[in-house]
């Protein structure tokens, strides 16, 4: 049983990055110590695509086919905005936290105003709030393993 606060089982992808805490988060017994870590790719289109032929998550995936899952929640046309609607459908207060996240949104976010893909615009001071309030949900639910 790992110790909280510390982290007994790391893995680093590669050189030059740093390492990714592989234990169980909640640090206690039970039915998650059974659960394999997760790691959860957040975003729009590019993360929904990712797991394509060639693509970052289908590598993501073939880098830790041993040692964790990769989730994918990515959702083509979505801005930061209509991201903040799922937060707490993909990101639940309890349960097992992923052990790593990665959020990719903004490329809706910068459709241009007057244009077919206006309703998918997000002014730049509203993106910038948005991902604050997304990553803060995520420091909420995953404890700092150092």
């Amino acid at each position: 049983m790992a110790v909280p606060g510390s982290c007994p089982s790391t893995v680093a992808p590669s050189a030059g990055h740093p390492p990714i805490c592989l234990a169980d988060a909640s640090g206690g017994a039970g039915s998650q110590d059974m659960l394999r870590p997760h790691l959860v790719l957040f975003g729009d289109s590019i993360t929904e695509q990712s797991f394509r032929p060639g693509g970052w998550g289908a590598a993501l995936a073939d880098t830790y086919s041993r040692k964790a899952d990769i989730v994918v929640r990515g959702y083509g046309g979505y801005n930061s905005r209509w991201a903040l609607f799922l937060i707490q459908r993909i990101f639940p207060l309890v349960g097992l936290p992923p052990v790593a996240t990665t959020i990719f949104f903004g490329a809706n976010d910068a459709a241009l105003p007057g244009r077919t893909s206006q309703r998918q615009h997000v002014p730049v001071e509203e993106y910038r709030q948005n991902l604050k309030t997304i990553v803060n949900h995520l420091k909420r639910i995953v404890p700092s393993p150092w």
